[in-house]
């Protein structure tokens, strides 16, 4: 299971022309068009959440309008609706979730607790 994200950082067409500038400036140059930087995006950002099955050598992957806690467990539940069969089998999951609060004690108390690897 990972996450990949964002997957269009691109900037929009702005209406701003600029100088041209640094040590070359020729001061009868008309202003050459250039593209503003967006530093907001107000309608989200697409992510992709994917895993790969190597039992079945299957891909799985969903593309999420905005990226936070609730869509990121929605897919793991996708994934668990997967293999509801080897539920019964003892079948362990194991996700990996890099994160800067990997290294917390607490995290790493709870893991051992819950057995994950």
């Amino acid at each position: 299971m990972d996450e990949f994200g964002p997957l269009n950082f691109l900037p929009h067409p702005g209406r701003q022309r600029t100088e041209r500038g640094g040590k070359g400036k020729d001061p009868g140059r008309e202003p050459r068009p250039r593209r503003r930087a967006t530093y907001t995006r107000p309608h989200g950002v697409p992510h992709l959440c994917a895993a790969y099955d190597l039992g079945k050598d299957q891909r799985h992957g969903h593309i999420k309008k905005t990226k936070n806690r609730s869509k990121f467990l929605e897919s793991c539940r996708y994934l668990r609706s997967l293999h509801q069969a080897d539920e019964d089998n003892m079948f362990r999951r194991y996700i990996i979730w890099r994160n800067k609060n990997a290294a917390d004690k607490r995290l790493t108390a709870l893991g051992r607790r819950a057995n994950a690897a």
